[in-house]
């Protein structure tokens, strides 16, 4: 892991989304809401709706191809999940290794466990899952106040082996030591036990069972840039009853990607396996990711177990994640035990637990909680109150807090974000009551001492409360409506946060919005959030957009290159989705979503290290201190050569002076570390990697943009073969005539779900591919087509047998056309 080279694309990532103005101190900022809420901006792949395979011959549309009905929801629930890096870090500073000095490369880039077994390597991962397992600790360490210590350790449990590397970096800093050894006793470094792949009274049983257990292990299912899931999930239906299986398995690491993996699901089968899990398991990492599922699923869940294993937990992670788990929406049951916990919590002055307990308390009252169960949680907040107001201090983080930033929190803030929650619990047990709906709003009225990056629309309500006070808004008529739209409109806000305060707007305010961000000109995951809203709320026009983002999407290739927006991407994914799901993209209408993929690399051959000489020049002459004028004019002219080449869309004449900006920042203090070559070439990377759009010579995506697995080919070929029609069997006949497409097993898949059996023998010559996973597909397809199958396991078995299982399905078409004619 290239560590210093990360550190200077967190100064990218500040200036592109801060501005030129954000202050270079040691800051980390504290997203919205509870740690325990943060995985959900993760991007991850998520089960499919429905069968891969069509149960019949005839088109179908799903729920989401139906017309709007005329109930309008008065809010939504969305997961916007394109946002860029910067939104799950929020790291500041760009040189943080210069002020923490034990921000050094890590000593490995995987777990700990691994080694000679049965299962595969573990798998690595990139910059991206380390920063995002470090960035939490950071943010204890800089700020203790606004950040629950114990929630953090359980958001860091639930990503699970791969937080082990940042624990050896952060292990380092001697305030950090503690946590450390709690996180490392809690995720644990070895496996239990090693089973082998589920055993299955059939060929095909026993592929699946292999299939699925090799996809589980083959990579993490927090890691922002991995694929897990990608391929399990198009076959999710019929897995899910395997995935259930190995999340009972005597392996910690298959139980842990087992429950990741049923945390995607929205089923019924799903749920009460989780929920067995959630009440057994002993393994903390297994024991959050199912309790962090439960918390996420809409449909009523039974609570009794959940009470109970409350009442018997002593460990603080583990608690914590049950008390959010159980603050759902009528969860009405539960109050008992939650304020049982909240007076246990409130006696020891423990605020971590408290700041959790007040969470869980307003997400139950804000589904309402009838009067008669008013007078005990009112009194447990007259508690609250009183000690927060008169003696602040006992709430006071018990973190030391030797490192702090330029511009440190204040004392009181812990003590005010307890009275804020507080004042959230009250305003939704009275949300009629004009006093209560009064407090609510001036929680917003006084800006705060020190204003800092988020402020203006939110006053002195506090990170950990954010989320909670934007929907209790919702609820306060038209002067909460509109600091609802100054948020969802203002671009200082992470796009998470815009969403929240998008869906609690009344129907027509926020469709009006969402008509605004999803037009032509916004950016590419702002459009995203307002297709996605369209979309949820069944609006006329959501198909319209759709239509427009696929005529943009000619342009775009399908396989993802580095200088690319992944938001774009899964832009284009998401239109394709939602109009084949609806029975309304035809061949004509996919067939120019197939271009070549191109090497973005090889298209520009020598330029980009042509370019890159020319930045060196800079920085020398940046070394010299050459005046502040004749600099500029060689940036200038930099700047022009790269937009006249067309290297990177994004420079153009119109952004000329933005970029010109740009590299005179990275140049600023290059004289003062004219003997540093360490920092030079930091300077060097950064500059060459913001004119041509990505890193060459093989590095990775641009960092503040993650570069997330969007499976936009996969969606285009499954459409194609959702359309049924005979010319798109013969595009992706023609398709796989390139036996080295990467793409050629989904194309397998799409040519099956077309339904013509025609092409049964071109699918049945990739049983013989060198890819087990071309293999597997078009043995499904021919299964599809045609109701046969030879006994064999095509991804795992001997060679020989393959080959023999294919020329016996040969021959079994041959005959079968035969007889057919006759």
């Amino acid at each position: 892991m290239q560590t210093w080279k990360l550190v200077l694309g967190l100064l990218l990532g500040a200036l592109v989304l801060l501005g030129p103005s954000a202050p270079r101190d040691l800051d980390v900022g504290v997203p919205a809401g509870s740690p325990l809420d943060w995985t959900r901006s993760f991007p991850v792949h998520t089960p499919g709706h429905g069968p891969l395979f069509p149960r019949t011959r005839e088109r179908e549309a799903t729920d989401e191809g139906e017309e709007r009905s005329s109930a309008r929801p008065r809010t939504l629930e969305l997961d916007v999940q394109v946002g860029s890096s910067f939104v799950l870090m929020r790291i500041y500073t760009w040189d943080l290794a210069a002020h923490l000095t034990w921000l050094g490369p890590p000593e490995r880039a995987g777990p700990t466990s691994g080694g000679p077994s049965l299962l595969p390597p573990p798998p690595t991962y990139g910059e991206g899952l380390f920063w995002i397992t470090l960035a939490p600790l950071l943010r204890l360490l800089l700020h203790p106040e606004l950040t629950p210590e114990t929630a953090t350790l359980a958001h860091l449990v639930e990503i699970g082996e791969p937080a082990l590397t940042a624990l050896d970096t952060a292990a380092g800093e001697k305030d950090l030591q503690d946590v450390v050894r709690q996180l490392q006793r809690l995720l644990g470094s070895e496996r239990a036990r090693e089973d082998p792949p589920l055993d299955a009274p059939t060929a095909r049983g026993r592929m699946l069972s292999r299939f699925t257990y090799d996809e589980l292990v083959s990579a993490y299912p927090y890691d922002p840039e991995g694929d897990f899931g990608r391929r399990l999930f198009l076959f999710a239906e019929e897995l899910e009853p395997v995935i259930a299986r190995y999340a009972r398995s005597g392996s910690t690491t298959l139980r842990r990607a087992a429950v990741a993996a049923l945390g995607r699901y929205r089923t019924k089968t799903a749920l009460a396996a989780l929920l067995e899990r959630a009440t057994t398991t002993q393994d903390p990492v297994e024991l959050v990711r199912a309790l962090a599922a439960l918390s996420r699923f809409r449909g009523e869940v039974e609570l009794e177990p959940l009470i109970e294993r409350l009442d018997r937990a002593s460990e603080p992670v583990e608690r914590v994640a049950l008390v959010r788990t159980l603050g759902r929406p009528r969860a009405l049951d539960a109050l008992p035990g939650l304020l049982a916990f909240g007076r246990e919590a409130f006696k020891e002055r423990d605020s971590d637990l408290l700041i959790v307990l007040l969470d869980s308390l307003a997400r139950i009252a804000l589904a309402h909680i009838p009067a008669e169960r008013h007078a005990a949680i009112e009194e447990f907040l007259d508690d609250v109150e009183r000690v927060a107001l008169s003696s602040p201090s006992v709430f006071r983080s018990k973190r030391p807090g030797r490192q702090r930033p330029d511009v440190p929190d204040r004392a009181e803030m812990r003590g005010e974000t307890l009275l804020q929650l507080c004042r959230i619990v009250r305003f939704a047990l009275h949300s009629g009551d004009e006093v209560a709906v009064r407090d609510l709003s001036r929680l917003a009225d006084k800006e705060a001492v020190r204003q800092r990056r988020e402020g203006a629309h939110f006053g002195r309500v506090h990170a950990p409360a954010r989320l909670l006070w934007i929907e209790a808004l919702g609820r306060t008529g038209e002067a909460g409506n509109a600091r609802l739209r100054a948020i969802a409109s203002s671009d200082s806000h992470p796009t998470p946060l815009r969403a929240h305060a998008l869906t609690k707007l009344p129907y027509d305010e926020r469709t009006a919005l969402a008509l605004d961000m999803a037009a032509q000109g916004a950016a590419p995951e702002i459009r995203a959030l307002g297709l996605e809203t369209l979309l949820a709320d069944r609006h006329p026009r959501a198909k319209e957009f759709c239509r427009e983002i696929l005529a943009e999407g000619l342009a775009l290739p399908v396989k993802a290159t580095p200088a690319q927006e992944p938001a774009a991407q899964h832009l284009l994914l998401r239109a394709v989705r939602a109009l084949s799901s609806a029975g309304e993209l035809s061949t004509v209408d996919l067939a120019p979503l197939i271009p070549a993929a191109q090497s973005q690399e090889d298209a520009f051959g020598s330029l980009p290290e042509e370019i890159r000489e020319l930045i060196r020049e800079l920085i020398a002459l940046a070394g010299q201190g050459r005046q502040r004028v004749q600099m500029r004019e060689r940036i200038v002219e930099l700047v022009d050569l790269v937009a006249r080449l067309d290297v990177n869309p994004a420079i153009d004449e119109k952004t000329r002076e933005e970029n010109v900006r740009y590299i005179e920042g990275q140049l600023s203090s290059v004289r003062s570390h004219r003997r540093d070559l360490r920092y030079l070439r930091l300077v060097e990377d950064a500059i060459a990697e913001h004119l041509l759009g990505y890193r060459s010579q093989g590095w990775t995506p641009r960092f503040e943009r993650f570069a997330p697995d969007v499976a936009v080919a996969d969606e285009i070929l499954l459409a194609l073969g959702r359309t049924r029609e005979a010319a798109a069997a013969r595009l992706l006949a023609d398709f796989l005539g390139n036996r080295r497409n990467e793409n050629r097993a989904i194309a397998c898949l799409a040519l099956g779900i077309t339904g013509f059996r025609e092409h049964s023998r071109l699918l049945a010559s990739f049983l013989l591919d060198a890819e087990p996973f071309v293999r597997f597909c078009a043995h499904e397809a021919l299964r599809y087509l045609n109701g046969f199958e030879v006994g064999i396991d095509w991804m795992h078995d001997p060679s020989e047998e393959r080959f023999a299982a294919a020329e016996r399905y040969l021959a079994w078409l041959l005959e079968n056309e035969t007889s057919e004619r006759r």
